[in-house]
């Protein structure tokens, strides 16, 4: 008497099983690559807009290629152009401006500075983040080569006399821009600045 032929130990699919798990795993791999496509794709697409709004900040503040004196700066360009474009693009930015008026003894360029653990005093005022206002239009002997002129920020109560910390994929622009310097003989003369423009997305905003 023939003897009947045992199945699968869970029935008819038992001995599909083994075949069932590479399927699934190909599947998953699949699906965590299209995750990790997508990902890569948003943070691109982010970068780029972050620099394009970035370029428009930069555009406004440097269209005159002159910063003639800082209440014109802080009340028109900072206020009623430079915040209202960041708030349309869902921005938070920092604009400097340094001032390169009076080379001190034995230097030559321009210094730049880029933020660490526990600057001194004087190396963190080099900084394109640090925020203070010097009111004098005009420089003097005693100004700080490269000090931060003026600023403008759409970030709530920035602390000022100190750098204001920026996120790590902030993008960070760069340009000259004619400042006004000595006064010689009764006249003003323009010298060399640089504007600092700072900007990233603010969090939350896709």
């Amino acid at each position: 008497m023939r003897m009947k032929q045992k199945r699968g130990f869970v029935g008819p699919l038992g001995d599909d099983l083994p075949s069932i798990f590479p399927i699934i795993a190909a599947v998953l791999l699949f699906v965590g690559t299209l995750v990790y496509a997508n990902g890569l794709v948003t943070g691109k697409n982010r970068t780029l807009e972050t620099r394009q709004a970035g370029l428009g900040l930069s555009y406004i503040v440097t269209e005159k290629g002159l910063i003639q004196n800082q209440t014109e700066f802080e009340k028109k360009t900072c206020d009623n152009n430079l915040k209202k474009y960041a708030l349309s693009n869902h921005i938070q930015f920092v604009v400097t401006i340094k001032r390169y008026c009076v080379e001190p003894p034995g230097q030559h360029g321009i210094r730049f500075y880029y933020p660490r653990e526990n600057p001194a005093p004087q190396e963190a005022r080099l900084s394109p983040t640090y925020l203070e206002k010097t009111r004098t239009e005009s420089s003097d002997p005693n100004e700080v080569y490269g000090h931060t002129w003026t600023y403008c920020t759409n970030v709530p109560n920035p602390r000022t006399n100190e750098i204001l910390k920026v996120p790590a994929d902030a993008v960070t622009f760069t340009y000259p821009v004619a400042v006004p310097c000595a006064i010689i003989d009764g006249l003003p003369t323009n010298g060399l600045g640089l504007i600092n423009v700072i900007v990233w997305k603010e969090r939350g905003k896709i």
